[in-house]
């Protein structure tokens, strides 16, 4: 199952063989290939990359266009700073309404969680670093004391939820298409999906990167995030507002540290330097090293 966050919704007009013609932005029409839904003429369908990937009702086909013209706004001020003039700085700050709309979203999805009983995770991190099998581990531990549900989260493919559902778990995943983090609105639609009477945990597993994620919350109880020593010893100090946000950060791959020259007490440090509040802890957990200790953190 995929959800497809670069798309936009089209109301279908006429319907030839395995393609419609559909109505998109008001006046203009769009051809759509509609050969694997059953859909109607007066249907609304979420298209991606001309295909139909489902049909939604006329609420949420108007949600979702509305955060489409976001998205292409955002687009449209990016492409006006591509070539500065030599010498200016350009400080572009994203719309404010558009994070507070996503912290709205997320005080929603907060809510709906705990009324449901379900403890929630959002799992952050780099490319590489090492959080689907951080992943695998709690899930192989934890499966057999609680109901869990993985979400997952990707620019493209389902690579990774296909590994952890080899684990005995359900997973749903979340491609992003070209966006670099999942954002409360996804997660709404991803809820939406899952009977949350039947689970007790969710685990999200962000799209890699300490960057964007940090200023997109989902509505998940704790936020950790997942670095491995051979990111080098800065990538703390250069991203301080992800760890600021930490409930809990898993220093990966300690193995490597001599290696690499690393110090993970140092990376500690750095860590508490920005966020005292966080706890830190040190993994190999290709391994298995640690794990027993992020349970113990996540009070699991």
């Amino acid at each position: 199952m995929v959800i497809m966050c670069i798309a936009i919704p089209v109301k279908i007009l006429k319907i030839i063989d395995n393609y419609a013609t559909a109505s998109f932005e008001k006046s203009k029409t769009a051809l759509v290939d509609i050969s694997l839904l059953d859909v109607k003429v007066g249907d609304y369908v979420i298209v991606n990359n001309g295909y139909g990937i489902r049909i939604v009702d006329e609420e949420e086909a108007k949600e979702t266009f509305e955060i489409w013209e976001q998205i292409q706004e955002m687009y449209k001020m990016r492409d006006e700073i591509i070539e500065p003039d030599e010498g200016e700085v350009f400080d572009i700050e994203l719309d404010e309404n558009i994070l507070q709309r996503n912290r709205d979203l997320a005080n929603e999805n907060d809510s709906r969680l705990r009324k449901s009983g379900v403890k929630s995770f959002d799992i952050m991190g780099s490319i590489g670093s090492g959080k689907t099998t951080l992943l695998e581990r709690l899930v192989t531990q934890l499966k057999d004391k609680y109901k869990i549900f993985v979400l997952g989260g990707d620019i493209t493919t389902t690579i990774d939820v296909d590994r952890i559902a080899k684990h005995g778990v359900n997973t749903l995943q979340i491609n992003t298409g070209k966006e670099c983090h999942l954002d409360a609105n996804l997660i709404k639609k991803a809820l939406n999906r899952i009977n949350l009477n039947e689970i007790q945990l969710l685990f999200i597993e962000n799209v890699g990167n300490l960057i964007c994620p940090g200023e997109f919350p989902l509505g998940a109880d704790r936020r950790i995030v997942v670095v491995s020593v051979t990111e080098g010893p800065y990538m703390i100090i250069k991203h301080p507002y992800i760890f600021g946000t930490a409930d809990t950060v898993v220093i990966n791959k300690i193995d490597l540290a001599k290696i690499m020259q690393v110090d993970p007490e140092k990376l500690r440090a750095d860590v508490h330097k920005i966020n005292p509040h966080s706890k830190v802890v040190f993994t190999n957990a290709r391994e298995g090293v640690g794990i027993e200790t992020v349970i113990e953190a996540l009070k699991l």
